[in-house]
């Protein structure tokens, strides 16, 4: 009984330090209106938080101002995070944008984006900046070309690591028409805070598992 325990403890102690890589996703759309024009997402099985950020009058207006985000939870293509300014709650060519903070994503790798709301003439693009409220430069996709486009649920992977950078902030804008912003995605190479036992609180489970093996050679010695 004792050696029985002892190998799950340490089985215990080894499944932790693994921590394997694993796709966390963000899904931004649902909510309705969200409220503000900052919301802070999390996605399940990690603490790695994406913090948006709406903006309007990026052209019309050389003065930025916030505006409120809208999450909607429609059927098919009308699902994704957009701005609560138009009757289509979409992100609007040539009026705003939504900003995005993945500065939490230091220990993941394959950074993806999923676009939706998109039915021709609409179009997409993503920038990339280190300054909060600035849109910036158009991103890198893999395989190396700007990240834009005009399709709708598929990834995106950018070709750079945000956090290497120092770019953290990524601007998603419609070119033409409107769009929604569907999803993040990336993998985690372990070293991000993760929703799992703590290595002290297995060990401790170990030690537990050791005193009922210990008591149980005690009931069978008192027994004989």
């Amino acid at each position: 009984m004792l050696t029985r325990c002892l190998l799950f403890a340490q089985f215990l102690l080894g499944f932790a330090a693994l921590a394997p890589a694993s796709t966390i996703t963000w899904n931004l759309g649902g909510g309705g209106d969200l409220g503000a024009a900052t919301h802070v997402y999390t996605a399940a099985g990690t603490t790695a938080t994406i913090t948006a950020y709406g903006y309007a009058n990026t052209t019309l207006d050389p003065n930025l101002s916030m505006t409120g985000l809208w999450g909607k939870n429609g059927i098919g293509e009308e699902f994704g995070l957009g701005l609560k300014d138009y009757l289509s709650h979409e992100i609007t060519a040539g009026t705003d944008f939504i900003q995005l903070d993945i500065s939490a994503l230091a220990g993941f790798t394959n950074i993806q984006f999923v676009m939706g709301s998109i039915t021709p003439p609409d179009a997409w693009a993503v920038l990339v900046s280190g300054t909060r409220g600035t849109p910036g430069v158009l991103a890198l996709c893999n395989p190396a070309v700007p990240c834009t486009g005009t399709d709708q649920g598929v990834a995106h992977t950018l070709a750079f690591t945000p956090a290497a950078s120092g770019k953290t902030y990524l601007a998603f804008e419609a070119t033409q028409g409107s769009a929604l912003i569907v999803s993040i995605s990336a993998v985690t190479d372990g070293s991000v805070p993760a929703v799992v036992p703590e290595p002290a609180t297995i060990a401790l489970m170990g030690l537990g598992l050791l005193g009922v093996g210990s008591f149980g050679r005690l009931r069978k010695t008192y027994q004989k």
